[in-house]
């Protein structure tokens, strides 16, 4: 036959592949100096990188933000749905910018 003669003294094995997310690199822009009591919280961490991203931009895009604020003493996660009448103490905890109103940060709201 036209058979390779190497075909019945091959070696082979099975492989199995595994392909893994690389873990996100968070990034946080950096303030300096101190956060007054009459200023806004900013948390920035528009700049966390994704080594997974494809391209020259390393930055992550089409990423999913979930913030979470715990209370101190307890580490719980603070409710917040008492905020929802006033848009002026409104939060997005999903987008890269965590932005926490100064009313907030100074306890002059009550839940």
């Amino acid at each position: 036959a036209d058979m390779n003669p190497e075909w019945e003294v091959a070696n082979y094995d099975e492989v199995i592949l595994y392909v893994e997310e690389q873990k996100l690199q968070p990034k946080f822009s950096k303030t300096y100096g101190l956060v007054g009591s009459e200023d806004d919280l900013i948390f920035d961490a528009s700049q966390t990188v994704d080594p997974d991203q494809l391209g020259s931009y390393p930055y992550c895009t089409g990423c999913k933000y979930q913030w979470q604020i715990l209370e101190m003493t307890t580490q719980q996660p603070v409710n917040f749905s008492c905020l929802a009448d006033d848009d002026s103490l409104e939060m997005d905890l999903t987008d890269s910018v965590l932005m926490i109103p100064e009313d907030v940060l100074g306890g002059s709201f009550a839940c």
